[in-house]
């Protein structure tokens, strides 16, 4: 091996294991005597951004990217800064140079399709997650997400057939088992037992807890739901934190921005065909 494979298998072994400032680094002395090498740059990019340089980071991305503009995972790098930085539609387009330059992209294809399932795209989520599905099969992730994406599009025999899957690969998903005990109304005393048996997981035992409360509800045994729903919301102010005054602080932003002088403002031209309609309301005010 060179001395800069050497020292590149040293970087790629310090970010192993958990030290990215090292690497970045070693990846920059190596730049030295490959000052044009795109997946070295890149490299250095993500070791730079891992270790909270995220300003020259973005410029090993940049000079990565102008030398191979649709390397895949220089892309996804940049979907992941884009996002992180809110600026969703530029990310999926990242995302979407990634997967289209390698379609078995792991990394980019489940970055895309957490995005656009989030962004309630679920006609092009469902394209990306069933190809992830296909390079990657049987990731309870990605199956709660195909559920997700069919019960949005009112597939519900599929999304059903996608959380019993997810379910069934993790039993204490409580996502699926949330989004099943909506779907599902004849939910078994089976499956009462596998939820009540992983109530105890810190992270999803507050979304179990609630899809039994829906359970038991639908049962009629009111007292039994009730306390799961006492649970349930137990369990998930353990994991929110609520500030009343942060939220009487964005209330009063928000008269602050949308007085008498925004809404007499000249309009906007209007537009041709069906008139849109725009509903303007405080958050909790049922407007939604």
């Amino acid at each position: 091996m060179t001395d800069s494979g050497t020292s590149i298998q040293a970087g790629l072994t310090a970010m192993n294991n958990g030290d990215p400032a090292s690497a970045a680094r070693i990846f920059r002395n190596v730049l030295g005597s490959s000052p044009r090498d795109p997946e070295l740059l890149h490299l250095a990019a993500l070791a730079c951004i891992q270790s909270d340089q995220q300003s020259r980071g973005r410029k090993f991305l940049q000079k990565s990217l102008k030398l191979a503009p649709n390397n895949p995972d220089a892309n996804n790098t940049l979907g992941v800064m884009l996002n992180q930085e809110g600026n969703s539609s530029e990310a999926m387009a990242a995302f979407e140079r990634a997967v289209n330059a390698d379609p078995n992209n792991v990394r980019a294809l489940k970055n895309l399709g957490s995005l656009l399932t989030d962004n309630n795209f679920p006609e092009r989520a469902l394209k990306v997650l069933l190809q992830l599905n296909t390079v990657e099969p049987g990731v309870a992730t990605t199956l709660n997400r195909l559920g997700s994406n069919y019960m949005y599009l009112g597939e519900f025999d599929k999304a059903k057939a996608y959380f019993r899957e997810t379910i069934s690969l993790d039993p204490g998903h409580g996502g699926g088992w949330l989004s099943l005990s909506e779907l599902d109304r004849e939910m078994t005393d089976a499956d009462v037992h596998t939820m009540q048996d992983n109530l105890n997981n810190p992270e999803e035992g507050g979304l179990i807890a609630a899809a039994l409360f829906r359970v038991f509800e639908r049962r009629k045994d009111f007292t039994i739901a009730g306390e799961y729903l006492v649970q349930a919301n137990s369990q998930r102010r353990q994991q929110h934190a609520y500030n009343v005054s942060d939220e009487e602080e964005t209330m009063a932003r928000i008269a602050e921005s949308i007085g008498p002088g925004f809404l007499e403002a000249a309009p906007l031209p209007s537009v041709p065909g069906p008139a849109p309609i725009f509903v303007l309301g405080l958050p909790r005010s049922g407007t939604t």
